[in-house]
């Protein structure tokens, strides 16, 4: 996000989309299929942000979609959920 921030969006997506693939790589263990959960709506709440900066509004509002399910899921607290609606 600090890439991101900074105006440097080719470093910036290089970086969510290696956060990206690497979800899948954690093991599945009770404990770790939440915190695997917790990650990958950050990652996906990022990648939102990234592809709205990008002007690609459809593919910013997939993956907003996917976070917000997982925060919901997660119950996340509600500031949290009401900041990806707001992204």
């Amino acid at each position: 996000m600090e890439h991101l921030s900074s105006g440097d969006y080719k470093n910036a997506l290089v970086l969510l989309k290696q956060a990206e693939s690497k979800m899948g790589s954690i093991l599945l263990t009770p404990r770790n299929k939440f915190e695997k959960d917790q990650m990958a709506a950050l990652t996906f709440n990022n990648l939102g942000c990234y592809y709205k900066k990008a002007s690609k509004p459809n593919v910013a509002l997939k993956y907003m979609k996917a976070a917000l399910k997982l925060e919901k899921d997660l119950h996340h607290l509600p500031s949290h959920i009401c900041s990806t609606q707001l992204n």
